[in-house]
């Protein structure tokens, strides 16, 4: 195939989608990062629903505030999820995975979101 043709292929899916195509969201990253908790055993189930809800409500009024708007969506994520965790059960995010994803700035910034006075 030409690139011409990849082009206008390209073009005519993305009519048929009528262009509905999005990137993943904070919550979608969320989610992953769950998912991969409760697989290695860091979180059991009712853990994960508890830090999903807590989560859940810092990813939203991060994403509903213009001062968010420069942060990755993974990073909103995973700040919110760390954040909910250590409020809610002793569980250790393994180092290897905090590294350059949590600015100490935003995990301020979102536990603020819930907890104004902490």
């Amino acid at each position: 195939f030409s690139s011409t043709e990849i082009e206008q292929m390209e073009f005519e899916i993305l009519k048929i989608l009528d262009w509905r195509v999005n990137p993943p969201t904070a919550l979608s990253f969320a989610n992953e990062y769950l998912k991969l908790f409760l697989a290695t055993g860091a979180i059991n189930p009712n853990e994960r629903d508890a830090i999903s809800n807590i989560a859940g409500d810092q990813i939203f009024q991060a994403i509903t505030d213009s001062d968010f708007v420069g942060f990755a969506a993974s990073r909103i994520a995973f700040t919110a999820i760390c954040n909910a965790t250590t409020m809610l059960v002793d569980v250790k995010i393994p180092n290897v995975l905090q590294v350059e994803l949590l600015p100490q700035p935003l995990e301020n910034q979102l536990l603020g979101c819930i907890l104004p006075n902490s």
